[in-house]
C-alpha cells in the first residue's frame, strides 16, 4: 500500500493511503462504536432502523447510521404528536421563528405552516395534504368545500384570486381532460389574436351555458348553431321563450343610433325567381296576403303610439 507523510512539525510520520471504501475498516467500525456510545447517552435507540432518536436539544430528530434509507427520519419523542421540522431566520443577533412543516398527528396530513407550530386544524394551515385532499390556504373564509369538488382547494380570508400568467405574448391555457381525451375543454389567453377563447376539443361536442340552479341558458352546437332557452337547434340561431305564461318577447332589438336600421338582411335575388331568399318586385306576378305579424314598438321620438303592431305577411305567386 501506497504512503502519503503527515507533518508533527518535528517528524513526518507515514499514513497508509486510502485506496477504496473498506480501507481502514476495523478503525471506521471503532469510530463507529464510540458514536453510538454517545448517541445512547442522548437518546433511545431505534433497532428495527438502526437509528437514533434525539431528545435533548434537537428534540424530534432521528439520525440514521444505516447504510440503507431512510437515512434521516423527524419523529416525536412522545406518542400521538407531531413530528415537524422548523425553519428560523437568523439576523445575526437571534433566531427568529419562520415556518414549519412536518406531520399533523390529530389532522392526519403533511402541512406547512408560517408559526412555530402547526395549528390545531390542518386545514387552517397555508398547505395541508392528505390522502384525499390538497389544500392552500390564506386564512379562514368560512365556507366547506363541496363534497364533489374537494380534491384540491384554495380558501381566501378575503377578496382574492388565482392568476394564471405568462411572458410576454406568450399564451396561458387551462386544459380540462380524463382519460380518454386530455384535451376536451379550453380555456386559453390568445395573445398573438388579443382574444380570450373557450370551448371544446373534441369532435361532435356541444358547449352549455347554464343558469339560475343549473338549467340550460344557451347551447353550442358542433356545428356552431347557436340555441337559447332550448336543446334544439335547426338555425345559426334559435331563440325559445318556452313559457306559455312567460309575458316577454323572444327578441328585444334596441337601436339607439336612430340612423341604422333595426335588422341588416344579406342574401341572394335572381332575375323573375320566387324562391331565393330576396326576391325582386318585377318576379311577382300576384302577392296574396295570408295574415299579420305582430311586433311592439317603441319610439323613443314620440312621434309614434307606443303599442303592438302587425305586420302583413305574403305569398308570392
Amino acid at each position: 500500500m501506497a504512503n502519503d507523510y503527515t507533518n508533527t512539525s518535528e517528524h513526518y510520520l507515514p499514513v497508509p493511503a486510502i485506496t477504496d471504501k473498506f480501507s481502514y475498516t476495523r478503525e471506521i467500525q471503532d469510530l463507529r462504536t464510540l458514536v453510538n456510545k454517545a448517541m445512547t447517552g442522548l437518546a433511545a435507540r431505534d433497532t428495527n432502523a438502526d437509528n437514533y432518536l434525539l431528545s435533548a436539544g434537537a428534540a424530534g430528530t432521528l439520525i440514521s447510521s444505516a447504510e440503507t434509507a431512510p437515512r434521516g427520519r423527524i419523529a416525536p419523542t412522545t406518542a400521538n404528536a407531531d413530528s415537524t421540522l422548523l425553519f428560523q431566520d437568523n439576523d445575526g443577533a437571534s433566531l427568529t421563528d419562520k415556518w414549519v412543516m412536518g406531520w399533523d398527528d390529530s389532522g392526519g396530513a403533511f402541512a406547512i405552516h408560517d408559526a412555530a407550530t402547526l395549528p390545531a386544524s390542518a386545514q387552517d394551515a397555508r398547505f395541508s395534504m392528505t390522502a384525499t385532499q390538497t389544500r392552500f390556504s390564506h386564512g379562514d373564509s368560512g365556507a366547506t368545500a363541496h363534497t364533489a369538488a374537494e380534491d384540491y382547494v384554495f380558501e381566501l380570508a378575503a377578496a382574492g384570486g388565482l392568476s394564471l400568467i405568462a411572458p410576454s405574448a406568450a399564451s396561458p391555457q387551462i386544459f380540462l381532460g380524463n382519460a380518454d381525451n386530455n384535451d376536451s375543454v379550453r380555456l386559453t389567453w390568445n395573445a398573438a389574436n388579443t382574444r380570450a377563447e373557450f370551448g371544446t376539443s373534441v369532435t361532435g361536442a356541444e358547449t352549455r351555458l347554464l343558469s339560475d340552479a343549473g338549467v340550460l341558458a344557451m347551447a353550442i352546437s358542433s356545428g356552431q348553431e347557436v340555441s337559447i332557452g332550448t336543446t334544439n337547434f335547426g338555425a345559426m340561431l334559435r331563440i325559445d321563450q318556452a313559457s306559455t305564461t312567460g309575458a316577454k318577447p323572444a327578441l328585444y332589438l334596441d337601436q339607439a343610433d336612430t340612423s341604422e336600421e333595426f335588422i341588416r338582411y344579406r342574401g341572394s335575388a335572381a332575375n323573375l325567381d320566387l324562391t331565393t331568399s330576396i326576391v325582386e318586385e318585377a318576379a311577382v306576378t300576384t302577392a296574396t296576403r295570408a295574415g299579420f305579424v305582430r311586433v311592439y314598438v317603441q319610439d323613443d321620438g314620440n312621434q309614434i303610439t307606443d303599442q303592438a303592431y302587425y305586420m302583413p305577411i305574403y305569398t308570392l305567386a
